[in-house]
């Protein structure tokens, strides 16, 4: 494959990103253009193929969205001074909008299974299969744990960056962590008065609220996948294995 194709390729790689940021195909594409330099609105529709009757309209749009500046008139001339800001920008009103999608359909669920009585399909497993997945899955329950997180993690594969920073948020949280004992100069100083280590750790997960608990599975080739299990019977046997080996376990001492 030519250069030509390879840049041809990518382009129209970026033009769908864009548009999945929210942009129409005839803004990405203008978008696109400017952030090259800056053109005249007759330049812009000889280079996109865009309607010259219609690259105005657009233009005036991605003013509108603080993408594009009018630099010059007589004739007219578009530029983004800065396209790395301005899309950085784009990609965070994105994520706020998303995060802000996710809160309100979250809600409403949690609203709506509170009004209907708990059917025998809400208490069945359920697999998460990917590292990013389970990840997510782990940081999501940890933000909604309103009394207590109890963990259990030989090796420490899953309390990753962001997960402990959401742990040393949840201040008013029973947290009790179990690792392995040679985990120890692993463990996190500012978790290690919640951690206890022992020498025989086989089973990697989770008990949130003594609601659900999360067993979590490393295969050989790295992949990670996990079972919810919501039933009480479930959660009673992942606790109880816990506590006990919580009794049998010793505190981590601090490093050094």
């Amino acid at each position: 494959m030519s250069d030509k194709e390879d840049n041809a390729d990518a382009r129209s790689k970026i033009l769908v990103e864009l548009e999945y940021l929210g942009l129409t195909h005839y803004e990405a594409e203008l978008f696109l253009t400017l952030s090259l330099r800056g053109m005249t609105a007759r330049e812009l529709a000889q280079t996109t193929e865009i309607p010259y009757t219609k690259v105005y309209a657009v233009l005036e749009k991605l003013n509108q969205l603080n993408l594009v500046q009018r630099v010059s008139s007589s004739p007219s001339l578009f530029s983004i001074p800065e396209p790395d800001i301005v899309i950085g920008v784009l990609c965070d009103e994105v994520r706020s909008r998303i995060d802000e999608i996710e809160g309100h359909i979250t809600n409403y669920l949690a609203s709506v299974r509170r009004n209907v009585n708990k059917s025998d399909d809400l208490n069945m497993s359920w697999n998460i299969v990917g590292s990013s997945k389970v990840r997510y899955y782990l940081q999501t329950m940890v933000k909604k744990a309103r009394r207590s997180i109890y963990v259990m993690d030989p090796g420490i594969r899953t309390v990753d960056s962001k997960l402990h920073e959401i742990f040393k948020s949840k201040t008013d949280v029973q947290l009790k962590m179990i690792f392995s004992t040679g985990d120890l100069k692993e463990i996190p100083e500012d978790l290690i008065p919640f951690s206890r280590i022992s020498d025989r750790l086989n089973s990697r997960y989770y008990v949130f609220d003594n609601e659900t608990s999360f067993m979590i599975s490393m295969e050989k080739d790295h992949e990670i996948y996990g079972i919810v299990e919501p039933c009480s019977n479930c959660v009673l046997q992942s606790r109880e294995h816990f506590e006990m080996m919580w009794d049998r376990s010793r505190p981590a001492c601090p490093k050094g």
